[in-house]
């Protein structure tokens, strides 16, 4: 797991996904399938002490709180709604943070943990919202006609990437944390998925279909937040 270039598969079965490192490094929560819906996992970085600590939700994507006593993860519910719980690893406790009559997904948090990002489409359409940790005091954040969705919590608690159509093709957008100052980060050229940011805040790293073979192919691509231009890093 130390070494570059290499992989080590820890989970056996099917359908693992969502990894998230727990902050520490010395653990991964995913989500498996079975017959019975999806459930929430916890394994060692070496594979052991595999544990299941929520079972049969439908689960979604995880996010590890960065204190590290915590896990969000979202429900996949029907065409009308969808949640967001947040599991307490101390107490086993689960705490719904979302209300009913909208999907609400794609957690990130804010470094110290004291608040969350999502995407909602209690508008009508899907905008990044902020909330507390404890899921109280929503407030909008987005306000782009072609939707906002993905969005990534800068490491410096500053800025915050998320994806949208607002200028034609899904590009990915930088905003500051209290949703002013709105900028387009990349071009049209394709659609650009799920922005993750680089430890020093400098590059955001995203999936995109740009100059693919195949249509249902994406690569990993790579922006300057400086705006010096974009790097595709995988190839498919």
């Amino acid at each position: 797991m130390d070494t570059l270039g290499g992989s080590v598969q820890l989970t056996n079965g099917i359908s693992a996904g969502s990894p998230s490192w727990s902050p520490d490094g010395l653990r991964i929560a995913f989500t498996r399938s079975s017959d019975s819906g999806s459930s929430i996992y916890v394994v060692g970085r070496d594979g052991s002490a595999l544990s299941e600590l929520v079972s049969g939700v439908q689960a979604g994507a995880v996010a590890w709180s960065p204190g590290g006593n915590t896990i969000a993860y979202s429900t996949l519910g029907g065409s009308v709604d969808s949640h967001m719980f947040l599991f307490d690893l101390t107490t086993s406790v689960t705490t719904q943070l979302t209300q009913p009559d909208s999907i609400n997904r794609n957690l990130s948090w804010s470094p110290d943990g004291s608040q969350a990002v999502f995407e909602s489409n209690r508008s009508g359409i899907f905008q990044i919202y902020r909330m507390e940790a404890d899921g109280s005091d929503v407030v909008g954040l987005s306000d782009v006609s072609g939707g906002a969705r993905d969005p990534a919590w800068s490491p410096r608690g500053t800025q915050i990437a998320f994806a949208s159509s607002d200028s034609g093709g899904l590009s990915i957008y930088l905003m500051q944390s209290d949703g002013s100052n709105v900028q387009i980060l990349t071009d049209q050229a394709g659609s650009d998925y799920t922005p993750t940011w680089s430890p020093d805040c400098s590059r955001v790293a995203f999936s995109s279909d740009r100059n693919v073979a195949v249509a249902s192919a994406r690569n990993i691509w790579v922006a300057s937040v400086g705006g010096s231009g974009l790097r595709q890093v995988s190839s498919r």
